[in-house]
This record gives structure tokens, C-alpha cells and sequence, in this order.
């Protein structure tokens, strides 16, 4: 028993990490604290009703020594009566043996028959006492694991109904809880692996992870997540095959294909933004009129391209302002020339980075207000995820105007 108190003060030294969702410190400890009270004390009560039974045992092995040192007497004394004298010889002439008087053959039996009564009694207390041994060991067990549950965070309170009660039912609850806390382990890693637009439904999910009767609602969770992930997933992926069947290049997503939802997203986005600028550019090739029939047929496959716009927009531009003539400047040409297949290099379209920079960081910050007061800044974070892509390209005329809109979306959600 010392044993069990030990294991029991030991597991007292551990604290728990993480509280229960809906509990604050001092309540989840106030309620350990009297728990593991509630533990001790009945640990003690059981110890004193074992110790109870095994001087029930002392006293009756005492009492089987005593009988036994009676019966030894009563034999000695038997031994030590005088013999008859009218003794028949048997046939080989010795004297036969006297028989004991119908009294003397009484006693010894009832001696005997006494002896084998107490034995019996004895080894039955034994073997009680074995047992319910062995059924304290367990408990002790029991205890140890119901505190090693408590300590991880997980809820206890179907555990702490049945430790009690009898052993059969007490380890098939002690299964079904461990069955049910490795599905709970297995469902927060699926937590962790939902992607992490999802990030936020994915962590109130891995909080209930603690909690047995809410698996049923987590699985559900999950499941959903993962659904609308892959329908997201194959709604952009759809796009992108949509667009790869019109002919423009969609190379820059086959690396995207295993990212993350966030980063295919933005690249969608920003590839429908730049189509659109690249029907403007086509309307404005078809403005030109006869006269530059030559050279719009030559600009014509940059329509298909994305990557080619500050080429496309350049080459309009010269266009726009002379005769007919060559689209392409002569660096641009040799460039085109030395590296055949490859996208010609944008010319820088805007100086003001800093500018642009400064308003993404604003708004950045803005979001962070929103997310901390709990407002849903997806509307702003999306337009700023383009602005972002725009910086990247060194398009800073579009990024400036996609920062504006990502700020004047985040001030709208501010009110």
C-alpha cells in the first residue's frame, strides 16, 4: 500500500500543461486538487479494510496453532496411560495392542475433525485475502492511469464514475476510454494537416481533442474540412484547365498543384487580374486600325502570355505614339534573340516602392486589429495578397492600387 501512496504523491507533483477548453486555471485546479483528496482518502479506506482482513488471518492461523498444540498434547497424554492388564496375545503370541475406550477414540476425532475445519476456514481466508490483494494492486493501477489522463488534459469524468465499482466493469471502462483517447490523437493530427486557410476552424476542432464525448462532433468537423478543401482545390485547379485550354501559359502552376491553398489561390487571383489586363492591351491592338496590321500580328501571341505584359505594353505604347514599324526595341529584340522561347523582360513600370510598401504595412497592421477583435478580414487579406504578388513583379502602379483597395476594405470592416 505504501506503494500505491507513493505513485499517488508522485503523480501530484505533475501539473498540467494545457486546462480544458471552458475552464479557467483556478477552477481546473481546484478541481484536480479535490480529486486527487477524493483518491487518497478512499486509497486509505480500502488500506485499513485490508488491514482489517489480515488480522482476521493472523488471529485465525493463531487459533489453528493453538488447536494444533491441544491435539499434540492430548496425543502425549494418550501415550502416556497406563496399559490393561487383561491384554489378549495375538496369534503370534504378542500382546495385541488395547482398544482405546469408546471416550479416548471420541476426543481424538472430534480433535482431528476440528483441525481439518480450521485448515479449510484458514485456506479460505487466505485465498480472500489473496484476492482482494490483488483486486487493491489494480485499483492502484486504475489510479495511476485516471491520473496520467487528468495530467495530459483530457476529460475524466466517465473514469471517476467507475473506479469504484467492480473489476470487470471498471477495466472495460478503462478499454473503451483508451480506445477513444488514441481516436482523439488521431484526429488532432488530422487537425494539423488541414491546410492552413482552414487554420482557425481546424484549431476549435484540435481543442475538443481532450474530450471523449465531443469525438463524434470532431470527426464531423474534420471531414467537412476536408471536403471543402478539395472542393476549393479543384475549383481553382478547374480554372487553371480552363485557361490552360485557351491557350495561355499556365506553366507557373505545376508547382502549385501540392502548395497550399493560400499560395494556389493567390496565383489564381493574379493570373485572372492579369488576363484582364491583357484583354484591355487587346482592345487597344484592335484601335490601331489597317495601318498596323503587320505589327499587331506580331504582338498578337503576347496576348497569351502574362508574363509578357510590360513587353506588350510597351510595344503599344511606341505604336500609340509613331508610324507603323517595328514593335520591338532593339535591346528587346537581341534579348529575345539571345534566349528564344524565354519571356522578354518587363521594363520597370513605377518608382515608388517605398510608397507601395509603406501602405501594405499599414494595412497589415489594420488586419491585425481586425483579427484581434475578432472581425473577418478575408475580404482584405485577399486584396492584399494581390498587392503583395504586384510588388513581387515590380508592377508598382498595381500594387499601389490593389493596397488601396486592400485598406479601404479594412476600413470598412473596422466600422
Amino acid at each position: 500500500m505504501r506503494c500505491i501512496y507513493g505513485m499517488v504523491a508522485f503523480g501530484a507533483l505533475f501539473k498540467k500543461k494545457k486546462e480544458p477548453a471552458g475552464i479557467s486555471d483556478e477552477r481546473a485546479r481546484d478541481r484536480e486538487t479535490e480529486i486527487r483528496k477524493r483518491l487518497v482518502d478512499d486509497l486509505r479506506g480500502r488500506e485499513d479494510a485490508l488491514r482489517q482482513r489480515e488480522a482476521t488471518v493472523v488471529f485465525r492461523e493463531e487459533e489453528l496453532e493453538r488447536g494444533r498444540a491441544g491435539l499434540a498434547r492430548r496425543l502425549q497424554e494418550l501415550a502416556a496411560s497406563p496399559r490393561p492388564h487383561n491384554v489378549a496375545p495375538d496369534v503370534a503370541g504378542h500382546a495385541a495392542a488395547p482398544a482405546p475406550s469408546p471416550g479416548q477414540t471420541q476426543s481424538i476425532r472430534d480433535l482431528e475433525k476440528q483441525m481439518k475445519v480450521l485448515e479449510e476456514e484458514l485456506e479460505k481466508v487466505r485465498a480472500v485475502h489473496r484476492e482482494l490483494a490483488a483486486q487493491e494492486k489494480k485499483k492502484g493501477e486504475y489510479l495511476e492511469r485516471l491520473i496520467s489522463y487528468k495530467t495530459r488534459g483530457f476529460s475524466v469524468g466517465r473514469l471517476e464514475v467507475v473506479i469504484g465499482k467492480g473489476p470487470e466493469e471498471t477495466e472495460k471502462a478503462f478499454r473503451a476510454f483508451q480506445k477513444d483517447i488514441d481516436t482523439l490523437v488521431a484526429l488532432a493530427a488530422r487537425c494539423d494537416r488541414v491546410d492552413p486557410i482552414y487554420s482557425r476552424e481546424a484549431e476549435a476542432l484540435k481543442s475538443l481533442c481532450t474530450r471523449p464525448e465531443a469525438m463524434g462532433e470532431v470527426e464531423k468537423g474534420i471531414k467537412e474540412l476536408e471536403a471543402k478543401e478539395r472542393a476549393k482545390k479543384k475549383l481553382l485547379m478547374d480554372r487553371v484547365g480552363k485557361w490552360r485550354s485557351e491557350g495561355f501559359f499556365t506553366q507557373r502552376f505545376d508547382r502549385l498543384e501540392v502548395a497550399p491553398l493560400g499560395d494556389l489561390e493567390e496565383a489564381v487571383l493574379q493570373f485572372d487580374v492579369e488576363l484582364g489586363v491583357l484583354r484591355k492591351l487587346g482592345k487597344r491592338l484592335e484601335s490601331l486600325g489597317e495601318a498596323y496590321a503587320s505589327d499587331v500580328s506580331t504582338l498578337l501571341p503576347l496576348l497569351k502570355d502574362p508574363r509578357r505584359i510590360g513587353e506588350l505594353e510597351g510595344a503599344l505604347s511606341r505604336l500609340e505614339k509613331g508610324p507603323p514599324g517595328s514593335v520591338l526595341e532593339p535591346s528587346v529584340q537581341d534579348a529575345g534573340a539571345a534566349n528564344p522561347g524565354q519571356p522578354m523582360p518587363s521594363p520597370v513600370l513605377d518608382k515608388n516602392e517605398e510608397e507601395v510598401k509603406g501602405m501594405i504595412a499599414e494595412t497589415e497592421k489594420m488586419i491585425a486589429g481586425l483579427n484581434a477583435s475578432g472581425t473577418d478580414p478575408t475580404a482584405a487579406e485577399n486584396l492584399l495578397r494581390m498587392a503583395k504578388s504586384f510588388t513581387r513583379s515590380k508592377n508598382f502602379p498595381k500594387a499601389l492600387e490593389y493596397a488601396q483597395k486592400a485598406q479601404q476594405a479594412a476600413i470598412e470592416l473596422r466600422k
